[in-house]
């Protein structure tokens, strides 16, 4: 997929490091029914199709498209299986870190980039200082993007547009940017739009990993969440 978007051309990205990067990625995801590696190919996969199958690109530079199949990949590293709301009901370590503000998605593209920091995942290496400080904000504020708690202000901005063209401006930053963080978002919770058949084994692991949540608030005393 990364292959196939010309990135790896534009921005002068070894394959071998590629596959060092997604290795990586990939041990870095955790066994959990429903945010695990399987769920980030998912993700990855869908706004692949979007970029190969609709005219979303004609709206992004390559620099975004690279953005977005990073983020879209490593957008739940190291999930844990639980809500942000969880690690804040805990006074966890990590709550305590990210001020209870998007506290996964904070984590999830600390550790992303802590990835990059090691020369043989660096896809970043060949990339020019402008370029890649472009690139780690375009891929931290996607990843951010995937917090729930911003689907309605999406769909309230996207609802007061009457075309393509007033929403998104491939010369305006900020509405690539939001092109971006609302492919993402959409992909992340795209499962439900696959065949009943599969969309039914994901809503199946969801659930499973909601009543894990349940299950360890009961134990420490916690109200359950609805």
């Amino acid at each position: 997929m990364f292959a196939n978007t010309q990135v790896l051309e534009q921005f002068d990205i070894p394959e071998e490091i590629l596959r060092n990067f997604i290795n990586a990625v990939g041990t870095k995801y955790l066994d959990n029914p429903y945010h695990n590696y399987y769920h980030a190919v998912h993700v990855l996969q869908s706004v692949y199709f979007c970029l190969r199958k609709t005219e979303m690109h004609k709206f992004l530079c390559n620099i975004d498209i690279l953005g977005i199949l990073v983020s879209a990949l490593c957008h739940d590293i190291n999930h844990p299986g639980h809500a942000s709301d969880f690690e804040i009901k805990t006074d966890s370590n990590l709550s305590l870190l990210y001020n209870d503000v998007s506290v996964l998605e904070n984590m999830h593209a600390h550790e992303t980039f802590m990835l990059l920091q090691d020369e043989e995942f660096n896809i970043f290496a060949k990339l020019d200082k402008a370029d890649r400080k472009e690139l780690r904000k375009i891929i931290i504020n996607a990843i951010l993007a995937t917090d729930m708690t911003h689907h309605k202000n999406f769909t309230t901005k996207l609802g007061e547009k009457s075309s393509v063209e007033e929403a998104f401006d491939v010369e305006d930053a900020s509405a690539r940017q939001f092109l971006v963080d609302v492919f993402v978002h959409a992909a992340d919770i795209s499962a439900q739009v696959y065949t009943w058949e599969i969309a039914f084994k994901w809503e199946e692991r969801i659930n499973r990993e909601f009543v894990m949540q349940v299950e360890k608030e009961r134990r420490l005393g916690l109200t359950p969440s609805s």
